[in-house]
């Protein structure tokens, strides 16, 4: 009887040689990418900062220390990971947060390929497909997106957003698709999208419900109770999470959201589905972009970046397509996983449309409540982008019949030739600025909306803090940098995001309150007010009431009647605190606080 042979295995390193190839490839884009890429601080990132320094210093969790604040950070989780991450290295508030916003985006590029090998590893061998294409996707939506390496510099949010969507998309597909395997685990990465962004909890709870009724009525045959066992344990610690943290909420702030929902957004209306959509039609590089950044030329001579180059940064020109595509695809996506003949595997299926529930849900709601009202480059949309295009990669091996994979490979290629393209119009655009834009060093101090230079945020503090005795109070309509080198000084808010007796108040929904009259209300000895903070003209050298001072602070709207405006002209005088390249910050100071400054050496004051 002749004997058996052995069943051949294929080597190791066989198979874990794609794997590393691939992430090697996805590395290097993904650091090559960061390189060529313009870095602009946005201003709410100081926010995050801010409530990060006195929590870990002060052990209060609030913008002004000794009172009680409002949640002005919008994701909960991203505030605790900087929390978390300052606490560990007690560094530079501003290079912290730089750094946590790069880990964070590295990390979900990382969890997505892992994820991904994970499963592919066990797949058949026609599946194995889906290791390239998929493993393609993950590089041309996160480690080429212009879009993507852009908010890795921001310090914002958007990094701990793609994570945690990464998590629970995964989570809610694999507990779907009645392959559940920790419970726990399950409800976890579910409750992370809950915590990440406030329409995050709205999705959680959706999926929660779509969790219930799956198991209830569609794991209700005798060979599947323990998936439903499974299924119902995870929904059930989802829900007591969900249930925890939302009345742990309402007592601490009184409110069900964070409080920029109810001061930025517009509700559900046809008003914000239609501002929804021009956000989504609009593109990348439209909306509100940083302006005004100067820096040196190699030859040393300054000039300023516009407003048209940061949007050829984002996005060259108007070639916005391959992200209309990403929500189209992802969208015909969804619907074609209803078409059982369509699909390689019914598993397949289910697992896809799963996966891009959570994705589609935050997107739709981004749209329904009137997108983002400061635009910025896409912010809410750059996480269900990086999950939409990994799905239309991950279809190219799981449709049936050679048409359909054709039909979805040429989407992909194209994705990937778009951003390919743009990816080196970029390249070329940072090579020609490269003070400006680029790898430079993690103590980033710099490029929030109007200034190119950290330096000038430690002159204007510095000032401040000589002059100015901590009992004074400091009120900002913008400008939030300050807070942060400026810790121990009371701020006033005057958006009415961060300071409780502001922000209770009614106001017209997605309208900042900047009203002349708080300044006349509350009289904080300091005021900065605009945008145009940073000018060549010297505010001092002129009285408040001047018509110029309008172009330079844009203090007021022209529709201000007459009596606020002379109560302000008599209230305040102009001052301004003299900066390199025969530049001024300037600001208002009260006729009261005149007497109690310490020292005025660096701050220049207007007489009568």
């Amino acid at each position: 009887m002749a004997k058996s042979l052995p069943p051949v295995s294929t080597p190791l390193h066989r198979k874990i040689l794609p794997c590393i190839l691939l992430l090697t490839l996805l590395l290097g884009c993904w650091v090559w990418n960061l390189h060529h890429s313009i870095r602009v601080a946005a201003d709410d990132a100081f926010v995050y900062m801010r409530y990060a320094q006195h929590f870990v210093e002060q052990g209060q969790l609030e913008w002004n220390l000794g009172e009680l604040g409002t949640d002005g950070f919008t994701s909960f989780l991203h505030q605790g990971l900087l929390i978390l991450l300052f606490f560990i290295v007690r560094a530079d508030p501003v290079t912290t947060a730089w750094a946590l916003s790069i880990g964070t985006s590295s990390l979900c590029i990382l969890l997505l390929s892992f994820l991904h090998f994970r499963r592919t590893a066990s797949s058949s061998r026609d599946d194995k497909r889906a290791l390239w294409s998929g493993g393609l996707a993950i590089c041309l939506a996160a480690a080429l997106s212009p879009l993507f390496s852009y908010w890795a510099h921001s310090m914002m949010d958007v990094g701990t957003l793609a994570l945690t969507l990464v998590c629970a998309s995964f989570s809610f597909a694999t507990l779907m698709s009645s392959r559940a395997k920790g419970a726990v685990l399950g409800a976890l990465g579910m409750l992370s999208l809950a915590l990440a962004r406030p329409e995050g909890l709205l999705v959680c709870i959706v999926l929660t419900m779509l969790l219930t009724l799956h198991a209830c009525l569609g794991l209700s045959a005798p060979g599947l109770r323990e998936q439903r066992r499974i299924v119902l344990l995870s929904t059930a610690l989802l829900s007591l999470m969900i249930v925890l943290f939302s009345a742990w909420h309402l007592k601490r702030y009184g409110s069900f959201f964070p409080n920029p929902v109810y001061v930025k957004t517009a509700g559900l209306s046809n008003r914000a589905l239609s501002d929804g959509l021009s956000y989504l039609l609009e593109g990348p590089g439209a909306g509100y972009t940083p302006t005004g950044l100067r820096y040196q030329v190699p030859g040393g001579q300054a000039a300023e970046l516009t407003r048209e180059q940061v949007q050829e940064a984002l996005t060259p020109g108007d070639f916005v397509w391959p992200y209309y595509l990403v929500f189209l695809g992802g969208a015909a996506l969804l619907c074609l996983t209803f078409i059982p003949s369509l699909w390689s595997s019914t598993a397949h299926r289910h697992w896809l449309r799963y996966l891009l529930l959570p994705s589609l849900g935050l997107l739709s709601l981004a749209v329904l409540a009137g997108g983002d009202p400061q635009f910025m480059g896409w912010r809410l949309l750059t996480g269900p982008c990086l999950l939409l295009t990994y799905g239309i990669g991950l279809s190219w091996s799981w449709l049936r019949g050679k048409f359909l994979q054709s039909c979805a490979a040429v989407i992909l290629l194209a994705l990937v030739f778009s951003l390919g393209q743009s990816a080196s119009q970029r390249s070329n655009f940072c090579s020609a600025h490269a003070a400006a834009c680029g790898w430079q060093a993690p103590t980033l101090q710099s490029y929030a909306w109007d200034s190119s230079d950290g330096a000038i945020d430690t002159i204007v503090a510095s000032a401040l803090r000589k002059a100015l005795p901590t009992s004074l109070s400091i009120a900002q309509s913008d400008y939030l940098r300050l807070g942060v080198h400026l810790p121990e000084f009371k701020i006033l808010d005057l958006s009415g995001l961060l300071n409780a007796d502001l922000a209770h108040r009614p106001h017209t929904a997605k309208t900042n309150l900047f009203d002349p009259l708080l300044v006349v209300e509350f009289q904080p000895s300091v005021v900065f007010w605009g945008w145009n903070f940073i000018s060549e003209r010297k505010l001092a050298d002129m009285p408040i009431c001047d018509s110029r001072v309008r172009d330079i602070l844009s203090l007021w709207p022209e529709a201000l009647t007459e009596p606020p405006l002379q109560q302000i002209c008599s209230l305040y005088r102009s001052a301004s605190i003299a900066l390199p390249n025969q530049q001024y910050f300037n600001f208002l100071i009260h006729r009261d606080a005149l007497p109690q400054l310490r020292t005025a050496h660096d701050i220049m004051i207007f007489t009568e």
